[in-house]
Order: C-alpha cells, then structure tokens, then sequence
C-alpha cells in the first residue's frame, strides 16, 4: 500500500524507502543526507538508514521524502 495514497493537499509528500549500494570504503553514517545523481540526470536526496557492510560493498537502506 502506497503511504501517500490518502493525500488530499493540492501538492503530494513523495516518500519512499530505496537502497544504495556502494563500495564498502565509503563513509556512511546512519542519519546522513546523500544527493544522488541518477543516469538520466536527475538529482534526489535520500536519508541514511543504517549502513549494512559486507566485504564486497555496503548496502544503505534510504528514505526519501519530498513534495510533489
């Protein structure tokens, strides 16, 4: 079930919970703020949910929330 699904403002919260991969070198701490630049350019910024690292990469649960 979509959290936004009962929005009734004329703008729309956009939240969503994704997941990074990154090499396992990177410093990333839970609560952080990362921007990421997807392959079509396009900028979003995620929150750090707490980093889980294996020997080969970090995987970071992230949250994103915005207004559409």
């Amino acid at each position: 079930m979509s959290r936004n699904a009962n929005q009734t403002d004329s703008t729309n919260d956009i939240v969503y919970d994704s997941l990074i991969l990154c090499r396992p070198e990177v410093d990333v701490q839970a609560g952080d703020m990362l921007t990421v630049t997807l392959e079509n350019g396009w900028i979003r910024e995620f929150t750090a949910g707490e980093p889980f690292p294996y020997s080969s990469h970090l995987e970071i649960p992230v949250t994103r929330k915005e207004k559409a």
